[in-house]
């Protein structure tokens, strides 16, 4: 999925535009937002988001923080597959243990 690129805010404590700003020969700007695949940085949203969170759907997001000293792995890998699915990805292959997490999913 292509859309607008984003990255770790300077402070880590949320996420910015990734910009790219570009000036015409009168000054103005004529290009500004990084576009490119957005699947990744969706699946991070997803996982770091708690629910509430996003206005337009309070509804989704993972909260992995509350995974710590959680050793209920089956109740994450169901949350984090609702999630996806919810999000119209598919899951190939997840992967949940006390040594991390692998996800490979696409939309």
């Amino acid at each position: 999925m292509t859309g607008i690129q984003c990255k770790l805010s300077d402070d880590q404590l949320g996420y910015d535009f990734l910009l790219d700003v570009r000036y015409d020969s009168h000054g103005l700007i004529k290009q500004g937002l990084c576009l490119g695949e957005t699947t990744p940085q969706n699946q991070a949203f997803l996982l770091v988001a708690h629910k509430g969170e996003f206005k337009e759907n309070p509804t989704i997001g993972v909260g992995m923080a509350d995974i710590l000293n959680d050793h209920d792995f089956a109740y994450w890998k169901r949350l984090i597959t609702i999630e996806f699915e919810r999000d119209g990805q598919h899951i190939d292959k997840l992967e949940l243990s006390a040594k991390g997490l692998t996800i490979e999913a696409h939309y």
